[in-house]
């Protein structure tokens, strides 16, 4: 009796691969034998017409959950990027929140994850040592120390392999161009919007977020300088380069 339900069972499955659209029939297969919530296959159109973003969305209407909840267990690295203007890092149990000119923030006991996009990295063999080395030190922004976090395990935000100031910023290139390691090698990645919008609706409000954000950054630069105007006007520099460079996403809905 057993062994005649395991053999229906994946009959079952192969008729759904051989009748399904392939990303759905990929999705049941990763769900079915991982437990964890399924994931449709969409596109989405950011910056200009014609940047086509595939990405895995997960409905799910709660705004913080566990990596395990939509993911299963997994040993890749989770960039992630909050509506409200956040990056950080969640590896394993680990995770890593850069904050403006204070202290970053270690969690060894929290693989929680903020509703929003996730970029998943994928990279074998790493402990989450890397994340741990920011306990207590000092960062400029939260972009810029997840920049310098992915910059320890040889990954970078396009093959220029700069370093980014807001999440906007560093998410868009990304999405444009790419993971590179040091040496030119594209490194692979999955794009996932996990809440109860999508990703073109997030894309707008982290613009939105980041231009807020800017402002926030330099009004606290020139409180912490007092009367020393130099951080204030580097970053100033540093964000007049970014804008320069950077296309800001304007994501219409798919």
């Amino acid at each position: 009796m057993k062994t005649t339900f395991i053999t229906m069972t994946f009959s079952l499955l192969g008729l759904l691969f051989f009748f399904s659209p392939s990303a759905h029939a990929k999705a049941l297969c990763e769900n079915v034998f991982n437990d964890v919530r399924e994931f449709t296959e969409r596109e989405a159109l950011i910056a200009d017409p014609a940047l086509k973003v595939r990405y895995r969305h997960v409905e799910i209407d709660k705004r913080e959950f566990f990596v395990s909840d939509v993911m299963g267990k997994t040993d890749d690295i989770l960039l992630s990027f909050a509506p409200f203007g956040h990056a950080y890092i969640v590896k394993d149990t680990t995770r890593l929140d850069g904050s403006v000119l204070s202290r970053t923030l270690v969690n060894n006991h929290m693989a929680e994850l903020d509703a929003g996009i996730v970029i998943r990295i994928k990279r074998d063999g790493l402990s989450s040592d890397f994340l741990k080395e920011y306990k207590k030190a000092w960062g400029i922004t939260c972009a810029k120390t997840a920049c310098s976090a992915l910059s320890k395990v040889d990954l970078f935000a396009g093959p220029e392999a700069k370093q980014y100031f807001t999440p906007e910023a560093l998410l868009t290139t990304i999405l444009q161009k790419g993971i590179y390691d040091r040496s030119g090698n594209a490194v692979p990645f999955d794009v996932y919007y996990i809440g109860k919008f999508d990703l073109p609706v997030t894309l707008r409000r982290l613009t939105e977020s980041s231009a807020t954000i800017k402002k926030d950054q330099v009004t606290k630069a020139a409180v912490i300088a007092t009367g020393v105007t130099t951080i204030t006007a580097t970053l100033l520099y540093l964000f007049s380069l970014e804008d320069d460079t950077e296309k800001s996403p304007a994501g219409s809905a798919p």
